[in-house]
């Protein structure tokens, strides 16, 4: 037991130490990226470049009141994972203290947490679902989904499957993610993997429904509103090819509107994350904006079909999804105003 508590505070100091010189180093690199910017904001404005000085300095101005006033918003969503992950594991922990069945504690946690997120997020955002009978309710498929600032949109779509399907959406997450302090613990419990294509393919043709979003971090923090930031990869799609699965492309409507990522300095914040790997750039939101998901229709790969030519076909179908849902002059206002005028349309799960 000493040997053991010896053991346990040795990690805790190790813990303790590396997130602190981790924080010394972004804090270092943070303030050497500012001092940068400031300075050549100094001489910007000294060449009298007033004209094209006063246009972003008011910009930057209301981002920064902006992120000021509701910087808490988007954390809020850490919390509501936090929390879906605390109820498995309490159901899994107390399984395990009465020897039960933790394989049935895990269905009933994930049950419970799926109620418990469904509500919050169709009590906040208003969150609907258009096309929820693409996703099968057996079998295998690849879900491809656009990445706004926040990934509530995902996170709601998880709920609502594990809810009318009493599926699990295996989620491939961004590396980046496991830098942040307690990652492991959500990861474990709600079926979040870093793992390479080889275990993706195993999972797929194991009948598992598995979901990806080809622009990860980049396109969430620099992507512009309402545009794939996918470059040139094709890994989902070789996934896909691989597996003999359907890629079912996915859409929030409005995700980019209820949450935001500051515009002023991108190059900065680009820099930084690109050098740190850290998701570290002012964040905004959380306004009750009517979200709705759309889930197109599946795609097949077809017999000798590359990569990209599959990753095109999936591009094309997310960018007419696009076209066709979103408002381009939406505004949060507007999207509070569809959020509490719009009626509800709920649709429900077909056992196909």
């Amino acid at each position: 037991m000493e040997t053991k508590k010896r053991v346990t505070g040795f990690t805790f100091i190790n813990f303790v130490k590396d997130f602190f010189f981790l924080f010394l180093g972004v804090s270092k690199l943070l303030t050497k990226s500012i001092f940068f910017v400031v300075t050549c904001s100094w001489r910007f404005v000294v060449n009298q470049q007033y004209s094209r000085a006063l246009p972003f300095i008011g910009n930057l101005t209301k981002e920064i009141v902006l992120c000021i006033l509701f910087v808490f918003g988007p954390y809020t969503l850490l919390g509501v994972v936090f929390s879906a992950a605390g109820i498995v594991a309490i159901f899994c922990f107390v399984a395990k203290t009465l020897n039960r069945d933790q394989g049935i504690a895990l269905d009933i946690g994930l049950h419970v947490a799926a109620t418990f997120i469904r509500i919050l997020f169709k009590i906040w955002h208003g969150q609907e679902f258009q096309g929820l009978s693409n996703i099968p309710t057996s079998g295998s498929a690849l879900i491809v989904w656009y990445h706004g600032p926040m990934p509530v949109d995902y996170l709601a779509l998880i709920a609502e499957v594990q809810y009318q399907y009493g599926r699990n959406i295996k989620s491939i997450i961004d590396r980046c993610l496991k830098m942040l302090p307690w990652s492991w613990f959500f990861i474990n419990k709600l079926g979040c993997t870093c793992d390479g294509p080889e275990f993706c393919v195993d999972q797929l043709k194991a009948g598992q429904l598995m979901g990806v979003a080809p622009g990860g971090s980049r396109e969430a923090l620099f992507g512009e509103e309402f545009s794939l930031q996918w470059g040139k990869r094709t890994g989902f799609a070789r996934i896909a090819i691989e597996a003999n699965v359907p890629i079912i492309p996915l859409y929030t409507e409005n995700i980019s509107v209820a949450y935001a990522t500051m515009k002023s300095f991108r190059p900065v914040w680009r820099y930084i994350f690109e050098a740190t790997r850290l998701p570290i750039i002012p964040i905004w939101g959380g306004f009750p904006v009517k979200l709705t998901t759309h889930i197109g229709v599946p795609i097949y790969p077809v017999p000798n079909e590359t990569p990209e030519t599959l990753r095109e076909k999936t591009k094309a179908a997310l960018q007419e999804m696009m076209a066709v849902h979103q408002s381009k002059n939406m505004t949060v206002a507007k999207g509070i105003y569809r959020r509490f005028v719009s009626k509800p349309q709920i649709e429900k799960a077909f056992v196909v």
